[in-house]
């Protein structure tokens, strides 16, 4: 599990894009320890998902 900073730092992804993601019912629910947002395991493996297809997208404009 890690937090919403470290998943922002480590995968170059702005902390109110990943907020937006969860508003929008993408990563599922997602759990708060200590007050922080948590992701798991199956939640990063989505993250990178969804960054690698927006990824693409952009690239096809």
């Amino acid at each position: 599990m890690k937090t919403i900073d470290e998943v922002s730092k480590e995968l170059g992804i702005d902390e109110n894009v990943l907020q937006n993601w969860e508003k929008k019912g993408f990563l599922g629910e997602v759990a708060q320890i200590n007050g922080k947002k948590t992701y798991n395991e199956d939640q990063i493996v989505r993250i990178k998902f969804i960054q690698q297809q927006v990824k693409e997208q952009l690239k096809k404009g």
